[in-house]
Parts: C-alpha cells; structure tokens; sequence
C-alpha cells in the first residue's frame, strides 16, 4: 500500500494541468464561435447576393458591424476585473490572519487583476480612437 505523501504527490499536477486546460477550452470555444459567426454573416450575404437582393449599405454595414471589435465590451470587462482585483485585496488580508503565508499570494493575485483590468481599459481607450479614425465604408 502505497503511503499518503506518495497519493497526494501528484496533485499539483493534476490541479495545474486541469485548470490551464479548462483555459485552453475556453479560449478554443471563443475562436470557434467567432469563426461561426463570420461564417453565418458571410453566408447571409452571399445567399442575399445569389438572389439578386439589392443591398442597402446601411443594412451591410449593421450585419458586417455585428462582427467587429466594440470597445464598449472591454471597457465593461476592464472595470469587473478591476472590481474583482481590488476584492482580493481585503480577502487576503482576512485569510491573511487564518493562514499568514496565504497573505502576498492573494494580495499579489489581486494586484495581478487590477493590472489587467488597467490594461483592458487602456485596450478600450486605443480601440475607440482607433474607431474614431478610421475611414466608414461608402
């Protein structure tokens, strides 16, 4: 029989490996949904086509839109990670006074996602002048 450090040995492993594989899903089901979607849109307007539809720019620019970057989504995404950073905060502080080796890892996962959350609505910022700039189809 095996002894119990030999049983538990592995687990950090399986931890890490099950979780950067739950990310990995995830970002593949986002890429798959997105190229779903500019598949339907392109589909769309290909049978629209086919059909001899005229095209109103206006109703060609609303479905193409649709499928472009809005930076409305990382402006909303930045201020929840941003709120959830600074939630870790005062959580590390109190799990901090259970378990004091736990205080610089939660304190550090927080600043962690307050940096990312700055830097989703720096994303925004760029992506909104870039927007703002950028010539619209005729």
């Amino acid at each position: 029989m095996e002894s119990n450090a030999a049983v538990y040995a592995n687990i950090p492993i399986f931890s890490a490996l099950i979780f950067w594989s739950f990310i990995a899903v995830v970002c593949v089901a986002g890429m798959v949904k997105e190229f779903a979607n500019k598949r339907e849109v392109q589909r769309t307007l290909r049978s629209a086509i086919e059909r001899n539809v005229t095209l109103d720019p206006a109703v060609v620019e609303t479905i193409v839109s649709t499928s472009t970057v809005q930076p409305e989504r990382f402006t909303v995404a930045g201020i929840i990670v941003i709120a959830a950073g600074l939630g870790l905060l005062p959580l590390g502080y109190f799990i901090g006074k259970l378990a004091e080796p736990a205080f610089y890892p939660i304190v550090g996962s927080g600043c962690l996602a307050i940096c990312i959350g700055v830097g989703l609505l720096a994303g925004a910022a760029v992506l909104r002048k870039a927007t703002v700039g950028a010539r619209k189809p005729m």
